[in-house]
């Protein structure tokens, strides 16, 4: 246990996620939340045409993603959510014993004005928000920490001075390191089914979250961070492989929605591309997610995969998510302690 002049100040660290719907009655206010973020639903209209828009797109939404989320038994984020956090508080108060971790969800409760409500005024604090987002996007940790801010000065009045932001973490050692433990695990897998096979070849294909195009116009740094966790865990593997083996790497994008361009290359027009260029074993790998949700849930193990089946590969990995290891706290821990904690 440390002790430094920070002893007798509480630290609050607030964790920061997406959340989702945990049952048939919480999807249309899970998405009517969804798209009327600006951040999300990003249109020049008044705010009340806006919020009016993204109301009807989410109401469009609703059977679709309703009947989605039924077969994956709704969504389990809150739950690894809350998971986490109580790993990671417990871990931080082996540094500082006087450390609370609060979860906000952006779109779920606990929201962020409720949380921040709550909180003794009276206490001196440091305050630490932290995403589980691991790459930085306007439109997830710079959604989630403007709403945090917003929920703040609303409760107290003014911004808090003692506010560290973390808001972009896929390079710390300890999660790169692990985010590759967690690519061997399914990469041993695939050379295993491919040894049994008697065929050589190996896809492996990580798929992102994707993003409309106009984002990265503007500057959002999210595909760029994304292309260089693809570069450092392909590196890790390459290094690690047999020499032999016959292991293409590629990155993809998923989950685009509506008429605009996304990112590119599509994820479902990837695994049809390479189903028919080269078969055999394909590994997914979620290089976005900490949290299993209807993305690795319903749209990799339930659709992808079947598109890989139809487009020729004969053996399906995907790469197991953190969702309530507790080495994925380890990793936050460290986190927080490179900046400042």
């Amino acid at each position: 246990m440390r002790t430094d002049h920070w002893d007798g100040i509480q630290n609050d660290v607030f964790l920061l996620h997406f959340g989702g719907p945990t049952s048939s009655a919480e999807v249309q206010p899970f998405l009517t939340e969804l798209f009327e973020d600006p951040f999300i639903l990003r249109v020049l209209l008044p705010e009340g045409a806006r919020k009016a828009l993204g109301r009807f797109i989410a109401r469009r939404r609703v059977p679709k993603a309703d009947s989605q989320y039924r077969v994956i038994g709704y969504s389990p984020i809150n739950r690894y959510t809350d998971i986490q956090a109580r790993h990671l508080e417990k871990k931080l108060r082996e540094i500082h014993p006087n450390t609370n971790v609060h979860v906000i969800n952006r779109y779920t409760a606990p929201r962020a004005v409720d949380v921040v409500r709550g909180l003794d005024t009276r206490v001196r604090r440091r305050v630490f928000l932290l995403t589980l987002y691991p790459h930085f996007s306007h439109a997830t940790a710079g959604s989630s920490m403007f709403d945090f801010d917003k929920a703040w000065r609303l409760c107290h009045g003014s911004d808090h001075d003692k506010m560290t932001r973390v808001s972009s973490w896929w390079h710390q050692r300890d999660y790169l390191e692990y985010s590759w433990e967690l690519l061997r695990e399914s990469l041993q897998s695939a050379l295993d089914a491919s040894a049994r096979s008697g065929d050589p070849r190996i896809t492996v294909l990580f798929s992102a979250h994707g993003l409309p195009v106009k984002y990265l116009r503007r500057g959002d740094p999210y595909p760029h961070e994304i292309r260089a966790h693809f570069a450092e865990l392909e590196a890790r593997a390459r290094k690690w492989l047999p020499p032999a083996a016959d292991v293409a790497f590629e990155l993809s994008f998923q989950s685009r929605v509506g008429p605009v361009e996304w990112l590119r290359p599509y994820t479902e027009d990837m695994i049809a591309r390479l189903g028919r260029e080269r078969g055999g074993q394909l590994v997914m790998v979620p290089v976005s997610f900490v949290s299993d949700h209807i993305e690795t849930l319903y749209e990799m193990d339930v659709t992808y995969k079947a598109d890989a089946a139809k487009a020729g590969f004969t053996g399906w990995h995907r790469v197991t998510m953190p969702n309530d290891d507790e080495r994925l706290a380890h990793c936050l821990r460290q986190t927080l302690v490179t900046h400042g904690f």
